[in-house]
């Protein structure tokens, strides 16, 4: 996609070329070639914004530009016909909405809206600000949110959920995706499984020992063992668990009697770490006690829940327009970690393009406004998951301007060409 400079984009008045009193002689045909000069750079530069609305009239997120004429103000005190060439200014339409095309990636976004999302060139949000409506966001390998140009989304972090919004730009960070930057709610292990084989007791003579043990997640999210003892009897075995860091049970008790086939088992500890008190029950179906087809002491124990072990899987938008920015953890649930702020402009129009797809703040633009896409009252638009914004660029409506302005830059071209013909006429009168 080709950049264009600022200038090119500034909505701006300005003379295609200088307006200075003329003589009488070079009013008779320099008016002529001033004009058709000017209608030439004009067109030629109108020419400039509609090739380039039409290359870009499949870049997403891509806003469309025109080029402006107006007549300038002639001479006070001249004769009542005086020429008085023209001015050109570009126009961006960046208030007009693109068609939101549904994709597969969760993490794209589009504003249904007058809005514009914040992005920033560093992930600390300590480099330069750029408003831009391509949501094209993915995750970068440190969880954050970056778009096709590698600039980082901005929005109002959560903290346990909560979002506190603000106005102005400083009020928005990076949005971020790890699992040390989401305050996901600690859990403690509640169930476990065993599976594998204990020998037959018959085969064993009583008081035979084997060990095996269970690594659990307490209510703070830490890591303990406990360890099982499980010695034989006559006609099964008894079970006894001790853990370093508490006092275990089993089945309510310091030691059970269990027998085959055992279906499951109850520990309980209380800790001695300041967490609360651990219950876990352990489902024990894959078990066998036979001691033929897989002599020995397999038996494994593993936990089942806990939040320890929790992944972020992946990064959703939300499609309902508020703009909330959701990890998607391993164990299937979700939890909001950002709400993506949208920025609005008394004059949007006016905003400096760096590209067809970002802008900056300008003198004629107004300061940006940070809301809360819920904010209704500020108008800023609701935010589309699982979509991008296409160009709003009309392929039909800028072919038939092309015509238009190819017409009309063969009409300047006939102005020089016959100015110039008349003026040969009058040099040859003298000769």
């Amino acid at each position: 996609m080709r950049l264009e400079g600022k200038a090119a984009d500034q909505s701006v008045r300005r003379p295609i070329a200088p307006v200075r009193t003329k003589t009488r002689s070079e009013r008779m045909f320099g008016g002529m070639f001033v004009n058709g000069l000017n209608g030439l750079m004009g067109q030629n530069e109108r020419l400039s914004a509609i090739s380039d609305n039409i290359a870009n009239a499949t870049t997403n997120g891509f806003k469309k530009s025109d080029v402006r004429f107006e007549n300038l103000m002639r001479e006070s005190g001249k004769p009542a016909f005086q020429t008085t060439s023209v001015a050109g200014y570009t126009k961006r339409y960046n208030q007009v909405q693109g068609e939101l095309k549904s994709v597969t990636q969760t993490s794209n976004a589009s504003i249904l809206g007058k809005g514009f999302f914040v992005v920033n060139t560093k992930a600390d949000s300590t480099g330069q600000t750029f408003f831009t409506r391509l949501g094209d966001f993915e995750a970068n390998s440190d969880g954050e949110l970056i778009n096709g140009a590698g600039l980082f989304l901005q929005g109002y972090k959560a903290t346990n959920s909560s979002v506190t919004s603000g106005t102005t730009v400083g009020s928005l960070t990076t949005v971020k995706a790890t699992l040390n930057t989401i305050a996901v709610p600690k859990a403690a292990t509640t169930t476990a499984e065993g599976s594998g084989n204990i020998p037959n007791p018959a085969t064993k003579t009583v008081g035979t020992q084997f060990n095996n043990a269970l690594t659990v997640l307490d209510s703070a999210g830490a890591e303990r063992t406990i360890d099982l003892t499980w010695t034989s009897t006559a006609t099964g075995y008894t079970v006894s668990a001790t853990a370093s860091n508490g006092t275990a049970t089993v089945n309510g008790g310091t030691t059970a009697t269990v027998a085959f086939p055992l279906t499951s088992l109850n520990l309980g500890v209380t800790w001695n770490t300041g967490a609360v008190a651990s219950t876990v029950a352990v489902t024990m179906s894959s078990v066998t006690a036979n001691g033929n087809t897989v002599p020995g002491f397999t038996m494994t124990l593993a936990r089942t829940d806990g939040n320890l072990d929790l992944t972020v899987e992946d990064i959703v938008i939300k499609s309902d327009g508020s703009g909330d920015v959701m990890a998607e953890l391993s164990d299937g649930s979700r939890t909001r970690i950002a709400r993506i702020g949208v920025a609005t402009f008394v004059e949007p129009d006016q905003l400096d393009a760096v590209s067809g797809t970002s802008w900056v703040q300008s003198a004629k633009s107004g300061e940006p406004v940070i809301s809360n896409p819920l904010s209704v009252s500020l108008g800023s638009g609701s935010i589309v998951g699982s979509t991008l914004e296409q160009s709003n660029v009309d392929l039909a409506d800028e072919l038939a301007t092309l015509i238009v302005v190819q017409k009309s830059y063969s009409f300047n071209s006939t102005i020089l060409t016959t100015a110039d013909q008349m003026y040969k006429s009058v040099i040859d009168l003298k000769s």
